[in-house]
C-alpha cells in the first residue's frame, strides 16, 4: 500500500500540489464512507475506467467530480 500511496504522491508533487494537501484512505463500511465525503472537496475519476458506484456516492454526497472524456460507454 505505501507504494501506490508513494507513487500518486510523486504523481502530484510533479504538478506542483504538495503532499499536505492530499490525504489518502483506506477502506471503509459504507455509512463511514458516506461520511468521509464531508471531508472531501473533490473526487478524481478513475481512468481509464470510470468509478461507478463510488462516483455515484460523491455525487450524492454533493462532492463534485473531476473525470476525463472517454470515447466508449465504459470509459464514460
Amino acid at each position: 500500500m505505501d507504494d501506490i500511496r508513494n507513487h500518486f504522491l510523486a504523481a502530484f508533487a510533479s504538478k506542483g500540489i504538495a503532499s499536505d494537501r492530499i490525504e489518502m484512505l483506506g477502506e471503509s463500511q459504507q455509512q463511514a464512507l458516506l461520511q468521509e465525503y464531508g471531508d472531501v472537496d473533490i473526487a478524481l475519476d478513475t481512468f481509464p475506467y470510470n468509478g461507478g458506484a463510488t462516483t455515484c456516492d460523491a455525487l450524492l454526497m454533493g462532492v463534485p467530480v473531476i473525470t476525463l472524456l472517454g470515447n466508449r460507454m465504459i470509459s464514460r
